[in-house]
């Protein structure tokens, strides 16, 4: 498998890229590309993301209890099935491993502090892929990490989600983990902030021609 190795390294802790935290403080919209698209400079994961089943991709998740797993299943089935629900195919095939050197999308249960609901960062084997000042990531990577900070989205602090907002959450931070910046001027798009009043349920239609501008 490319991309990953099989040795942890402490390193795998550190985000590089919050979703969610200091929404309010932060320009209102990610990195725009040239081509007019709200990406990190248009890098990408590298072989793509499942290339219409041809070269499948897995995630795996730890630390959750039955109800965060089913929210984890139930975002990534709305990324990958699109077509019927959208009108928009893209090449995204992904599905769960119970073997974590196997995943090139891992789910972390992890708290991440007040107000912080995710965390996405990005890697090229056990090393961190960073943004550079302007948002854009500086290389392609070859996995990604999103870690959900459970207490927050129970509502430990001031961030409490009911179920499908939980849901809306994790699939915002796959959309990281694919590729896709802010979009926080529009509430419909999956990859609004939470901050920002984030409507979405899933991936709208420009969210999804964004994962086809990446990959095809």
């Amino acid at each position: 498998m490319l991309g990953k190795t099989k040795r942890r390294a402490s390193a795998l802790i550190t985000a590089v890229f919050c979703a969610i935290a200091f929404c309010m403080g932060a320009a209102a919209d990610g990195y725009e590309c040239v081509h007019g698209y709200r990406t990190f400079g248009d890098k990408v994961m590298n072989y793509g993301v499942g290339n219409y089943g041809n070269n499948r991709r897995y995630f795996w998740m730890g630390g959750f209890d039955s109800f965060y797993a089913r929210y984890i299943r139930n975002a990534v089935e709305k990324w990958v099935n699109t077509t019927d629900a959208v009108g928009v195919t893209t090449s995204i095939s992904i599905r769960e491993t119970s073997v974590r050197e196997n995943a090139l999308f891992e789910f972390v249960n992890r708290d991440l502090g007040l107000g912080v609901l995710g965390m996405t960062s990005f890697y090229m084997y056990d090393e961190r892929v960073p943004l550079n000042s302007e948002g854009a990531l500086t290389a392609n990577y070859g996995w990604a990490r999103c870690d959900i900070s459970v207490p927050e989205l129970n509502g430990s602090g001031t961030s409490s989600q009911n179920g499908s907002q939980k849901e809306s959450t994790i699939a915002h931070e796959l959309g990281h983990a694919m590729g896709l910046s802010h979009q926080n001027n529009r509430r419909a798009s999956i990859m609004c902030q939470t901050g920002y009043g984030r409507t979405a349920v899933r991936a709208d239609r420009t969210d999804l021609l964004t994962i086809n501008h990446l990959y095809g």
